[in-house]
């Protein structure tokens, strides 16, 4: 005799499977292989469903399950069902929150460097090439302080230049940014970075920035210039 049984047993292992897939299809794994895995889960399901409505042993006539036991495996299936695309949309809805959080981190990070590229006392120290034009400005790259190159903010109408310190020595860049300091919350920032605009001449600058409404606001800063000496 089949066991008919079973079914209500497994419940809880059913659950935590559903659960599994709603979490693995959050994942950046193979598609097609997700595919499988659901339909060979929903398959052995409602194989388990049909047992559940009826019993057949190989020497008798099928025999129909009493219908309390039919309509509580029913229940528990709907239930089943219902967990599982709460958890879907649970796992949905707590990825777009990531994403949103992150996507308005990087505006404020880009806002934030914006107002360091346009700070008053760099614009005259940019450097220009041999036709008079300003040259892209060049950021050092160096840790824990590092950007992300698509970060949406340029100066001069260009791209910044994003060089780790062996580039900048290789291309003998002699104008660039140096970050000391990128701190932010979701409403303050402090900065601390030097411009060396030429080979010996630097300007340190501290910054302290507030967010109103969508835009940051420099609320105070101060700055320094000196020449290094060999």
């Amino acid at each position: 005799m089949i066991d008919v049984y079973r079914p209500f047993a497994d419940l809880q292992d059913q659950i935590v499977l559903y659960v599994c897939i709603a979490i693995d299809y959050m994942t950046p794994s193979s598609h097609i292989l997700k595919i499988r895995r659901s339909r060979n889960i929903t398959a052995t399901y409602e194989s388990q469903v049909r047992l559940a409505g009826t019993v057949q042993d190989s020497n008798s006539e099928p025999t129909v399950v009493p219908t309390r036991q039919r309509q509580f495996f029913n229940t528990h299936s709907t239930n089943l069902n219902f967990s599982c695309m709460k958890n879907v949309m649970m796992s949905m809805l707590l990825f777009a929150m990531v994403l949103q959080a992150a996507a308005q981190s990087l505006t404020d990070k880009a806002q934030v460097l914006q107002k360091v590229l346009d700070y008053p006392a760099v614009q005259s120290l940019y450097p220009r090439n041999l036709e008079g034009e300003l040259k892209q400005v060049t950021i050092l790259q160096q840790k824990p302080i590092i950007f992300p190159i698509n970060i949406e903010a340029s100066k001069h109408g260009k791209p910044l230049s994003f060089m780790s310190e062996g580039q900048i020595i290789e291309h003998q860049i002699e104008a660039y940014f140096i970050f000391n300091q990128f701190d932010m919350t979701a409403t303050t920032a402090t900065v601390n970075f030097a411009f060396h605009y030429s080979e010996y001449d630097k300007i340190t600058v501290q910054m302290e920035l507030v967010k109103q409404g969508d835009s940051w606001i420099v609320a105070k800063s101060f700055d320094f210039k000196e020449r290094e000496t060999l």
